[in-house]
């Protein structure tokens, strides 16, 4: 197709044979001349990309088609000695060069989803020497309804000023012109080059490329491994250095980890419900733990919309493999909230080979495939878990999928593999069985990911891993094991050793490697960031998760949250919460805390920046901050219950 209309266009005279090859030589991935510099995100590289994406709206080019020349452009162009076109005008004045130009129809809608899927505009965004943006986007990005044909000539009767409006040496730089060719070809002729470049990626995209365009796998997939009663940093990679974790420090040197990661509930039930709700657990209607019991009352209601049904309404297949303790009747299991495939126990733990609950009787059987009880005697439960997952990567490789890996590890009861107590041998006790338990589950999910990357999966696969609370302290554990390093508590606790959780997130070629994040985040903030990266709406209710594409993007990206609040147990009249709000933490009635630990109204304020301990109560010296969080909780804890 790119040929025949190549050859109209230079039978009609509007385009040099000499121009057609400059044209085919940027059009076609083989031939595209790397030159000098390849400029950074946050340049001019994604300005132009923008001109692009507008030219798309323009001509109606589908979605798909979109993305992919799109990533092309993005991850593939190279420009020519840039310093060489720069005026020395600031980035800003490339935006403003575009204003008013009726070839960008980008509607404000369509602006912040684009900020949301290509996280290095917004970085460009950020880093504008002018700080008017907001003037000039209410400006630019109007809603232009008319379109243009695609012939060149028609283009240039209909948008004539166009030509006036985008600096040549921002175009030159678009096509990978050096200075010396630009100095033998004339300015109209360069930026007819723009707009044939454009129109030829088009037509070399819908020939090419059209099957794998149209194809599922240009949605990526969805992998959320979610780890049980996981130390804050018990990782070899966040400092547990007696620990053997191979294959999450690998994901996590394959991606972006969290050094300030929280999970919105110090406990299993809370904290699975507000990941899979993107809400407060209170708003998700699951405040405490679940019941272990067939038929038991509680547990997530209904009505809540998960992850799963997000991705289902996607077009997404779901499944959910491991722990599930968010509900034990038929309302309120996997199968009814939103996921095709479900395997595992329903209650809050299992003895992993026999899998009866393991905590009070009388005994209880509790292993499930999709709401059918199942049994698999003898069989140790991780290992269960990777056949089943592999199963379902196999049956639906073709289409998109999410995945909810639930491991129960390292989780009481503490049964790691004989090859890692004998590793193990020589730590003291309770460590060394919880350390046995965490390389356990390591290597459990080394294999699922190996099963991800043998399918050829691992470059359109998304990867979240985290905890979800701290480690426990329960008799069931031996009292312990767990490392928070000088964070004080543990699981039940809202003191930083009983929330903060390790957290990463993987995908090639897509976010950055081997970095480190030290924004505030959450659990939570999980549903609307893998709705923002697979492009999915989300639902007409309210979300308290924020997005993190920004933060994950850029070191420099403020923390989505300017507070954020816990509320667990305690009793009526003197319950256990917390609020956060930038560095000042303010607790109520903590658990682990001592009397002198609290005033008279037990509060303690303090400042994380000035260390994790949580140990020196700065309330009575700032008692104008104690009651401003006081009162930002009263009115959460009012507003929370609500849907």
């Amino acid at each position: 197709m790119f040929e025949s209309f190549a050859k109209y266009l230079v039978d009609k005279g509007s385009l040099s044979p000499t121009e057609l090859e400059l044209v085919r030589s940027v059009s076609v991935p083989k031939r595209v001349r790397k030159s000098q510099y390849w400029l950074e995100e946050g340049t001019l590289s994604n300005a132009i990309g923008f001109v692009v994406k507008g030219c798309f709206r323009q001509f109606r080019v589908g979605q798909d088609q979109q993305e992919h020349i799109m990533r092309f452009a993005i991850e593939n162009w190279w420009i020519a000695d840039f310093t060489s076109f720069d005026t020395g005008k600031p980035a800003s004045s490339y935006i403003e060069a575009l204003e008013d130009s009726e070839l960008l129809v980008i509607t404000k809608e369509n602006f912040n989803h684009l900020i949301d899927t290509i996280p290095s505009f917004k970085v460009m965004i950020d880093n504008l020497e002018t700080r008017n943006f907001e003037a000039h986007q209410n400006r630019i990005f109007s809603n232009i309804s008319e379109t243009a044909d695609m012939r060149y000539d028609n283009f240039v009767k209909k948008y004539p000023t166009l030509y006036n409006r985008i600096p040549l040496y921002m175009i030159a730089s678009f096509l990978g012109l050096t200075r010396e060719t630009l100095s033998r070809v004339r300015k109209q002729n360069v930026k007819k080059l723009l707009i044939l470049t454009i129109l030829s990626l088009i037509f070399w995209s819908a020939s090419v490329h059209a099957q794998q365009i149209r194809s599922a796998k240009g949605k990526p997939n969805v992998i959320v491994i979610y780890s049980d009663d996981q130390g804050s940093l018990d990782m070899n990679i966040y400092g547990a250095k007696d620990l053997s974790t191979p294959n999450l420090d690998r994901l996590a040197r394959n991606g972006t980890r969290f050094s300030n990661f929280h999970s919105a509930s110090p406990v299993c039930s809370p904290s699975r419900a507000s990941l899979l709700t993107g809400r407060y657990p209170q708003r998700a209607g699951l405040d405490n733990n679940a019941p272990s019991s067939l038929g038991g009352e509680g547990g997530m209601p209904g009505s809540q919309f998960t992850m799963a049904e997000l991705f289902k309404s996607g077009g997404y297949k779901t499944a959910h493999i491991g722990k599930w303790h968010m509900g034990y009747s038929p309302e309120t299991m996997p199968n009814q909230q939103g996921f095709d495939y479900s395997f595992g126990f329903m209650g809050g733990c299992i003895d992993s080979y026999s899998h009866f609950f393991y905590w009070a009787g009388p005994n209880r059987h509790d292993l499930w495939r999709n709401g059918t009880e199942i049994w698999e005697d003898g069989k140790y439960f991780p290992n269960l878990m990777v056949d089943e997952a592999g199963k379902f990567l196999e049956d639906n490789q073709s289409s998109p999928f999410f995945m909810y890996f639930a491991i129960n590890m390292p989780h009481y009861p503490l049964q790691g593999e004989q090859k890692w107590r004998d590793y193990y041998k020589d730590l003291p006790a309770p460590r060394r069985m919880y350390a046995a338990a965490v390389s356990t589950m390591d290597e459990k999910i080394g294999l699922l990911l190996k099963k991800v990357d043998e399918l050829g999966l691992t470059d359109n696969t998304i990867i979240v891993f985290q905890a979800d609370q701290g480690h426990s302290t329960e008799e069931r554990t031996f009292g312990g094991g767990g490392y928070a390093g000088s964070n004080r508590g543990s699981k039940f606790s809202v003191f930083e050793g009983g929330i903060l959780a390790p957290a990463i997130i993987s995908w090639p070629g897509h976010i950055p490697v081997n970095t480190v994040r030290d924004q505030f985040s959450t659990n939570i903030d999980w549903f609307p960031t893998l709705a923002a990266y697979c492009q999915l709406t989300l639902p007409q209710r309210k979300i308290d998760g924020k997005s993190l594409v920004q933060v994950i993007a850029s070191p420099k990206a403020k923390s989505p949250h300017e507070d954020f609040f816990w509320q667990f147990e305690g009793a009526k009249g003197n319950p256990q919460w917390a609020v956060r709000e930038g560095d000042w933490k303010l607790l109520h009635s903590p658990r682990e805390s001592k009397p002198a630990d609290l005033d008279k109204d037990n509060f303690m304020l303090v400042n994380i920046k000035n260390g994790s301990t949580e140990t020196r109560n700065e309330a009575a010296e700032h008692p104008d901050v104690v009651k401003r969080l006081q009162e930002k909780y009263q009115n959460w804890i009012r507003e929370v219950f609500t849907q």
